[in-house]
């Protein structure tokens, strides 16, 4: 064979093998940054996470809607999802926006990442005047054919499951009598599509009753509505990976994340650079990259944040970042780490 040709071919392998396929999806909001800010536009980027470079793919701007990103230093968790090539987000209507964090009326979009700035509404999504909404954890299967969310409902908490055509309610699921008072710190659908993941962790000791300290570990669930099962009693798997393998994240403050691989009966750290508090973890749907997003903060002379976008590559190890984003409690400007996506 051609020694150039060979050459060709190795180059080539390494780049599929460093996930150049596929882009890193992360909203910005900006707006008047005051103690009750008022968002002026949200800008959806693409990072190549070969080069770091990032371009705006979707901006809310002119449209009569705005994106809702999850409110900071809130439950929400989640707002904004991909898969299966699709994004889907948490939107509301201009005309009814004053300025802070509202949450109805609200309604779920799927959004064209092609600069054209277009959405699609699906749903409504549940909630009045005087309460609110308390949509959270919004999650997508791997085809992007399903979504699911959790909603707080005159104190119960329940997990919402729909199809993305029409918005169709598959399944409403009690879920309070399996979490107590405890919190869902993390929920996904496992790779199979087939069945949901969700950790359960416990909160403020003042809230926290005896019995939900027993319900603290990791659950799985079918899709179908059955009882979930404990599979494991510590509360800080990321996500399922395809193989059988499990993503983990050091106990805090530490900054190190693991593999786990029960066939091969191994397990491989990955040290990060963070000197902060990691969340939001995304790892991508072929599991060879995990995105999360490290949050630093400091109180004097006065309270600021820190935000960085990170990303390690799981076959080399290699870590890489954006530039921090500046900003304080509750006010602007906010990022929102969304997902991957396939690269055009």
């Amino acid at each position: 064979m051609n020694r150039w040709l060979i050459v060709w071919l190795a180059v080539v392998s390494l780049a599929a093998r460093s996930g150049s396929g596929q882009v890193l999806l992360y909203s910005q909001s900006t707006g008047d940054s005051t103690p009750f800010p008022r968002i002026a536009k949200t800008e959806i980027f693409a990072v190549d996470v070969r080069t770091a470079n990032r371009r705006v793919v979707f901006s809310d701007a002119d449209l009569d809607w705005l994106l809702l990103p999850a409110y900071p230093g809130g439950g929400e968790r989640q707002t904004m999802v991909t898969a299966g090539g699709r994004v889907f987000a948490r939107g509301l209507p201009r005309n009814s926006y004053r300025g802070g964090w509202p949450t109805f009326p609200a309604a779920l979009y799927e959004l064209k990442i092609d600069g054209s700035n277009q959405g699609r509404k699906i749903f409504d999504i549940e909630g009045n005047l005087e309460t609110g909404s308390n949509f959270r954890n919004l999650f997508a299967d791997p085809s992007g054919a399903r979504i699911g969310y959790l909603d707080y409902e005159n104190g119960k908490l329940y997990l919402y499951l729909r199809e993305t055509s029409q918005g169709s309610l598959l399944r409403r699921i009690d879920m309070s009598r399996i979490t107590l008072d405890c919190l869902v710190t993390n929920i996904g659908f496992h790779p199979d599509g087939q069945r949901i993941f969700f950790m359960l962790d416990t909160g403020d000791v003042d809230s926290t009753s005896k019995a939900s300290y027993g319900r603290v570990g990791t659950y799985l669930m079918k899709t179908d509505g059955s009882p979930p099962v404990r599979t494991e009693r510590s509360a800080n798997l990321i996500a399922p990976l395809s193989g059988g393998r499990s993503l983990y994240a050091g106990p805090p403050p530490s900054s190190f994340l693991y593999v786990i691989d029960p066939a091969a009966k191994s397990r491989r750290n990955y040290s990060t650079s963070a000197t902060g508090v990691l969340d939001f973890f995304h790892p991508s749907a072929d599991a060879r990259t995990v995105a999360f997003v490290e949050e630093q903060r400091a109180y004097k002379p006065a309270a600021t944040i820190s935000l960085v976008i990170r990303w390690v590559d799981l076959g080399s190890g290699r870590e890489q970042s954006l530039p921090p984003v500046s900003t304080k409690p509750v006010v602007l400007p906010w990022l929102n780490l969304i997902g991957w996506l396939p690269a055009d």
